[in-house]
């Protein structure tokens, strides 16, 4: 397709603004990712800041399983404790400090929904201009029965079948270049011909350290890319670039800032790009996506610290004119 970049928007939900720490949870997660960005552009005419209007369990529903559905009315608080990792199984607390919090932990569901919507929208606007970003979504440990991983609901899976059922799109794609391997959107489109799911991760580590190897985390993606420290990241890439064809309706990019050196999280520390390197990766899979004429949607996805926001921001940057 012809790109109209002049079209393109970069999407914001209100509802998604907000410190984890509000909420008692000591995820390291910071705000900064996102408010350093709409700072930046916050008079820019590509910034569409948007509220939650018309997610519904029957979007959730094209994805995750009746009983999940359900308990984002029925348990909401025990969804967020099972997606944050915020419960022991002896029923103690882990980085949730209840005493400090000033929101309660079911006001989450409708932030999680605020992330499917905007990747909905982004993913709309998309298939316009040609190309888009969502500063938030990118929940791909989310698998069709359960959170997990700090992601409530898939927002990449649910945003393509509902273009699917709505727009009639046909085959899609998912890059998803987060440090962690993608093991909810593998499970979730296991059986589905209609998305391929491309990941590029650390080859060990989480969530691919569960002695059960029949885990559903182990669910191949459609091409899996395992990296080890000793690996050439950016050769590896390439592996992308000899799958991806030009038949594809749709990709929806989760770009991952905890590739980063500097970000803090001890789980992702199998790869270790520097900010330089981010920006080649992520600007290889657009000019990519470009050069087939697949429209491309991006979310965020992991990062975590207080340096990642580098990572998305110089990115934006090299898209967007503040």
């Amino acid at each position: 397709m012809k790109y109209h970049l002049e079209k393109s928007r970069l999407y914001y939900m209100e509802e998604s603004l907000g410190s984890y720490t509000d909420y008692g949870i000591g995820v390291p997660l910071k705000d900064e990712r996102v408010t350093k960005i709409l700072k930046e552009f916050k008079n820019s005419p590509f910034l569409e800041r948007r509220r939650l209007t018309h997610f519904f369990l029957s979007d959730l529903a094209l994805v995750h399983e009746r009983d999940f559905c359900a308990r984002t009315k029925l348990d909401p608080t025990g969804l967020v404790l099972e997606a944050y990792e915020l419960i022991n199984d002896d029923g103690s607390y882990h980085r949730y400090e209840p005493t400090a919090a000033t929101k309660p932990l079911s006001d989450f569901v409708n932030r999680a929904l605020s992330h499917c919507e905007g990747t909905f929208l982004a993913a709309c606007n998309a298939l316009e201009s040609g190309f888009s970003y969502h500063l938030g979504g990118g929940m791909h440990h989310a698998k069709s029965d359960g959170p997990g991983g700090f992601c409530m609901f898939n927002d990449i899976v649910i945003a393509i079948r509902k273009l699917q059922k709505e727009k009639g799109l046909g085959k899609c794609l998912v890059v998803d270049m987060d440090a962690h391997k993608g093991d909810g959107t593998a499970q979730i489109v296991a059986n589905d011909e209609s998305i391929d799911c491309v990941s590029i991760h650390m080859k060990d580590g989480w969530p691919l350290d569960n002695p059960d190897k029949t885990n559903s985390s182990y669910i191949p993606s459609t091409l899996d890319i395992p990296v080890t420290p000793e690996d050439n990241y950016l050769e590896k890439l390439k592996q992308i670039g000899i799958f991806v064809k030009d038949d594809y309706d749709l990709c929806i990019v989760v770009q991952g800032a905890d590739v980063y050196e500097k970000d803090i999280l001890e789980s992702a520390k199998g790869i270790q790009l520097t900010l330089e390197e981010c920006l080649e990766r992520d600007n290889y899979m657009y000019e990519l996506l470009e050069s087939k004429g697949i429209p491309q949607a991006w979310v965020m996805a992991g990062g975590y610290g207080d340096e990642v926001y580098r990572v998305f921001q110089q990115f934006v940057q090299s898209k967007f004119k503040a």
